[in-house]
This record gives C-alpha cells, sequence and structure tokens, in this order.
C-alpha cells in the first residue's frame, strides 16, 4: 500500500479558520486519488482550531475520501477536536500514535456542558 504523509502546517499556515480548512484540502485534494492512503500529521506545537479540522474533514468526507485519511496525534487536544468533529459530522475518523503503529477510530465526543449551554437552542421568553 502507498502512503503519503504531509504535515498539517505543510498544507496551510496557520491552522485556525474554516477558510484555512478549505485551503488545506485543496493544497491535498491532488495527492488524494493517486496515493492509497494518507497520513495527515498533527504534531508540534501551533493552535488548531475546531473550526479549521471541521471545514477540513468536511471536504474530505463530501470528497468520499476521509476513510483512507489517517490523523497522527499523540493523545491530546488535537485528538478531543477530531472526536468532536466525528460527532458533529457523523463520520468515521481515523486515527494512529505517532509512537504507536496501526490506526484506529476515534470514539466521537458529545458536546461538554460548556459546548451544549452554547450549541442548543435558548427557551424564548415570554414573560413582558
Amino acid at each position: 500500500m502507498v502512503t503519503s504523509s504531509f504535515h498539517i502546517t505543510s498544507l496551510t499556515a496557520p491552522t485556525v479558520t474554516r477558510a484555512r480548512g478549505l485551503a488545506a484540502y485543496e493544497q491535498l485534494r491532488p495527492h488524494l486519488y493517486s496515493h492509497e492512503s494518507i497520513e495527515i500529521d498533527l504534531s508540534g506545537e501551533f493552535p488548531l482550531s475546531l473550526s479549521f479540522l471541521d471545514e477540513f474533514i468536511r471536504h474530505l468526507s463530501g470528497a468520499g475520501v476521509l476513510n483512507r485519511v489517517t490523523f497522527v496525534a499523540k493523545e491530546g487536544e488535537a485528538l478531543r477536536k477530531l472526536a468532536r468533529v466525528a460527532e458533529i459530522r457523523h463520520v468515521d475518523i481515523w486515527y494512529r500514535n505517532s509512537d504507536i503503529p496501526g490506526r484506529r477510530r476515534i470514539d466521537p465526543l458529545p458536546p461538554t456542558l460548556t459546548e451544549s449551554v452554547l450549541l442548543e437552542e435558548k427557551p424564548h421568553d415570554d414573560v413582558r
């Protein structure tokens, strides 16, 4: 199997907005169909926003190639954000720990109490 690896910052920088998530997908797109599998390395010290990952993954899923992509990351904030995107988008996202071979599916992560307060529709106040 031919696997190509890309560090996320080689596709775009910074990695903090939806527009940059789309830009990263556009940089990766020429490689999506010429390789059997692709690894995206998320290691390092740089900001990585949920909105960036959501947009990047949305396009990978829409292109039908998300199942061939493996995100490489140690445990931590990057994996938590990938798990949130898996929950929001209802998609399978695969990762491998940079120290351990073999990929695993990320378990979707429901919103935290803070996120659920921000995401849920607020009741209307009919009292005047």
